[in-house]
């Protein structure tokens, strides 16, 4: 089995699921951790204002640029994108990417899923549509990769309307590596959406999705991108798991975690549907690997893992570096 490139979650959220948790420690220090293991080549944390409420990841990545000095730096996924006023975005990330000496990658997505509110009020707070979403990440992606790279940007959308505006400072990487996350699974819709994927992405992010689904997209997803005479090169699957000898112990866990971190309906379906297993990985080593490696043989060349526990992150990360990554690496 050839190399697999490893990311590592960090849990933003845990913050305000459980207020008492040290933001420094669960976030800053573990990733200078997960640096250090050797194992994980980037970092990431999540976005969400009022559906799923976290820390701000702009400011927790800029406390990693400061403290790391190797691997990539990202957003999986901006789910604000959209609704994100993109000067001021365009200055944030800039400095984020010039902080780490450019080392960021940023994820859009269209954002609207539901949580302690609907997506439909979160949109509808920031005087927008659901129904917008996809076009507002659109322009919002388009206006970033203007203002991070030109001078004097002009610009016409939908959204957004720019006379000669000037961001400074520029990031360091040129272009902006900018991803999109999605996973189309409306038959009517697959087409076009990734197609959207390949004519505007750096990367594809995916989750909940069987290996068989992802080696389809991924082949069609680099097709188009050929067509549109670019190279697509970089997938990356989110992936959740919980370590533990006992395996009902572990699903326990996990559906601890899914259950405060999204809610016990998400949990439920997930069961329901039986699509757990896309989800996530739980038991032994052993059986964490086997999930992993379903994905890497079917074309998933990144793994995004986020350790599925509300209290045991660093024991679950120092395991998983011993006893599941030397198995990919």
């Amino acid at each position: 089995m050839g190399k697999t490139r490893f990311g590592l979650a960090l849990s933003n959220r845990l913050p305000v699921i459980n207020p008492k948790i040290d933001m420094k420690q669960s976030l800053l220090e573990l990733g200078v951790n997960a640096e250090r293991s050797g194992v994980f080549d980037s970092l990431w944390v999540g976005d969400n204002i009022l559906t799923k409420p976290r820390a701000d990841p702009i400011s927790i990545l800029s406390g990693l640029a400061a403290l790391t000095s190797k691997v990539k730096l990202g957003v999986a996924c901006m789910a604000t994108l959209g609704l994100r006023n993109p000067i001021f975005l365009a200055q944030q990330w800039a400095t984020l990417d010039r902080l780490s000496n450019g080392r960021t990658i940023m994820v859009a997505c269209m954002g609207g899923s539901d949580g302690q509110i609907s997506g439909s009020q979160e949109f509808k707070t920031f005087g927008h549509k659901l129904n917008e979403r996809v076009a507002m990440m659109i322009e919002g992606i388009e206006v970033l990769r203007k203002l991070s790279s030109e001078q004097e940007v002009s610009y016409s959308g939908r959204f957004h309307v720019l006379d000669k505006v000037t961001v400074e400072p520029k990031p360091v990487q040129q272009p902006l590596p900018i991803w999109i996350a999605g996973y189309p699974q409306d038959p009517e819709i697959e087409e076009r959406a990734l197609r959207r994927i390949a004519r505007l992405a750096d990367g594809w992010l995916v989750n909940v999705i069987s290996p068989e689904k992802l080696s389809s997209l991924w082949k069609k997803i680099q097709s188009y991108s050929t067509e549109y005479g670019r190279t697509m090169r970089d997938n990356m699957l989110f992936y959740h798991i919980c370590i533990d000898e006992d395996q009902e112990r572990a699903e326990k866990e996990l559906s601890a975690y899914g259950s405060a971190y999204y809610s016990p309906a998400f949990i439920d379906k997930m069961k329901k549907n039986e699509s757990l297993d896309l989800w996530a990985s739980y038991g032994r080593a052993d059986d964490c690997i086997k999930g992993i490696e379903k994905f890497v043989n079917a074309g998933a060349n990144s793994i995004l893992v986020r350790f599925a526990t509300l209290e045991k992150t660093q024991r679950q990360m120092e395991i998983f570096v011993k006893d599941v990554a030397p198995s990919f690496l």
